[in-house]
């Protein structure tokens, strides 16, 4: 992986504006996600990525 990835897939997690990546380790957590974020009205990602997510 390169470190461009690397810091891609960092961001996606850490960008509270981003849905959660997949994986069923965030399956219990991505509900109460979506409905926060939805309550902010989607706000547009805090940083940038290479990683396409939905509504970023």
């Amino acid at each position: 992986m390169y470190i461009e990835e690397f810091w891609d897939f960092v961001v996606w997690y850490m960008d509270k504006n981003r849905p959660l990546p997949p994986g069923t380790a965030f399956d219990p957590y991505r509900e109460a996600d979506f409905q926060r974020r939805k309550a902010e009205g989607f706000p547009k990602p805090l940083y940038g990525s290479i990683i396409e997510t939905p509504e970023a």
